[in-house]
């Protein structure tokens, strides 16, 4: 019901839902032309214009989603897909308001078993990691242990030297 009234044009459309055999089935707007980890698996990095397009619109997505108080909690880019005209959407909102998620997406505090509170801040995290992920090519966490992602962004040791200093500066 909450997806269905927020009726922002870079979330996606829920239409109805049904049971059948006792599963619950989800009927969401189509979005033709894939995901973003499609994308980056079809050509690895993105090009700075195309980064700066995308990032302000999920940017003003996840600020409208959290002034009516939704965290999605799992922004990574397969939840972010492309209706026609290249038309961005953030999809996938069974992790919003939990303390469940993508861990390599996730802040490294996600990992402490106990007193994680997941906050817009979360998305934001999420949202740098992905950034870092369409600059570079390649997701810079995978194969970390909690340990060195923590120590990573504990002391702004990410790989992105090689990024313009725009862009560097907006990562950190």
């Amino acid at each position: 019901e909450t997806l269905a009234s927020l009726g922002h044009p870079n979330v996606i459309g829920f239409r109805t839902a049904f049971n059948f055999e006792n599963s619950l089935f989800l009927v969401m707007e189509y979005c033709q032309k894939g995901t973003l980890h499609d994308k980056l698996n079809l050509r690895g990095k993105m090009h700075e214009e195309e980064i700066v397009s995308l990032f302000l619109t999920l940017t003003k997505t996840l600020d409208f989603l959290h002034e009516k108080n939704i965290i999605h909690h799992d922004i990574k880019p397969t939840n972010i897909l492309f209706g026609e005209d290249d038309n961005v959407k953030i999809s996938d909102f069974g992790c919003a308001n939990s303390d469940i998620g993508t861990r390599v997406y996730l802040p490294p505090e996600a990992d402490e078993i106990f007193g994680y509170k997941p906050s817009p801040k979360s998305d934001i995290f999420s949202l740098g990691v992905m950034l870092m992920e369409c600059a570079l090519g390649y997701h810079p966490f995978v194969g970390k242990t909690v340990e060195e992602k923590i120590e990573l962004v504990k002391n702004a040791n990410l790989p992105i030297s090689n990024l313009t200093l725009w862009l560097q500066d907006t990562i950190l």
